[in-house]
């Protein structure tokens, strides 16, 4: 899957997208008793417009906790994020969601973001009714079915069907098409592709690549599979246990790989392919 490497616009004075800094989450622990355990304890990172950057972990490291708090899912302990030079932090609840509109998530489990008593076209237009962006039925349907185009489903075929009646990766394309109907500047991708065939990972990932270019969007691709990032994302975060252990190109990092942490990966990913 070739792709345009980004250029570094944080190195050319351009302001970042998003900037996270001193990222802190914990959860108390379970049953109630002990010390609460730190998911996060400090992590600070950037994206640029149009950037791909990968944050990749081990389970339980703190990954889809980022990507949730970004989304204003669940709430930081401390720290601070500027998405579009606001704080959002500092917002009012109701200011937030407005500021957060631009931000779209796919999920890991499509069954999570898919109710089995809708059908696709439904679904896939749900944000820009929650949002009122269009009020004209027949504006709001061709804004649908330029969504599944995008994917490559045929409204025709699939419009009106329930999630129960579409293959792994077809409900998986549906959620990227509810993500980009409102056509969004940040993209947050928890683990997309964990639930598909190896094929079918390459397809999803082509197409996402495709509608960033199309839409100038910015993606956090969350993911434990460091295969996935080589050719996918412009840049590299490695978190280790709530903290970044280092972050680089996916050349460098796989190439050269400063941290311990690191170069486990590397060496699992090897092995696994021997």
């Amino acid at each position: 899957m070739p792709r345009v490497k980004f250029r570094d616009g944080a190195a050319l004075g351009e302001p970042a997208l998003l900037s996270v800094k001193d990222l802190k989450k914990s959860y108390p622990s379970a049953g109630g008793g002990g010390r609460p355990q730190n998911v996060l304890k400090g992590v600070s990172f950037h994206v640029m417009p149009q950037e791909t950057v990968g944050i990749v972990g081990v389970s339980g490291a703190g990954k889809s906790t980022i990507g949730r708090i970004i989304a204003n899912l669940e709430q930081a302990d401390g720290g601070s994020i500027h998405y579009l030079n606001r704080d959002l932090a500092r917002l009012h609840r109701k200011r937030r969601r407005e500021a957060g509109q631009s931000i779209s998530v796919v999920f890991q489990d499509p069954y999570e973001f898919l109710s089995p008593r809708m059908k696709v076209e439904q679904l896939v237009a749900e944000p820009l009714v929650i949002r009122k962006e269009h009020r004209d039925k027949e504006e709001l349907r061709a804004r649908t079915h330029q969504a599944l185009a995008d994917v490559s489903l045929d409204p025709g075929k699939y419009a009106l069907r329930y999630p129960h009646e579409l293959s792994g990766g077809e409900r998986q394309r549906v959620g990227l098409a509810r993500a980009f109907v409102s056509r969004p500047r940040l993209l947050i991708a928890d683990e997309p592709t964990s639930m598909l065939d190896a094929s079918l990972r390459l397809e999803l990932l082509a197409c996402m690549t495709e509608l960033q270019r199309k839409y100038g969007t910015a993606i956090i691709f969350i993911t434990h599979d460091l295969a996935l990032t080589y050719r996918f994302c412009d840049r590299l975060i490695v978190l280790d246990e709530g903290r970044i252990a280092e972050e680089g190109t996916p050349d460098r990092l796989i190439d050269h790989p400063r941290h311990p942490f690191t170069r486990s990966l590397i060496d699992a990913l090897l092995e696994f392919h021997r």
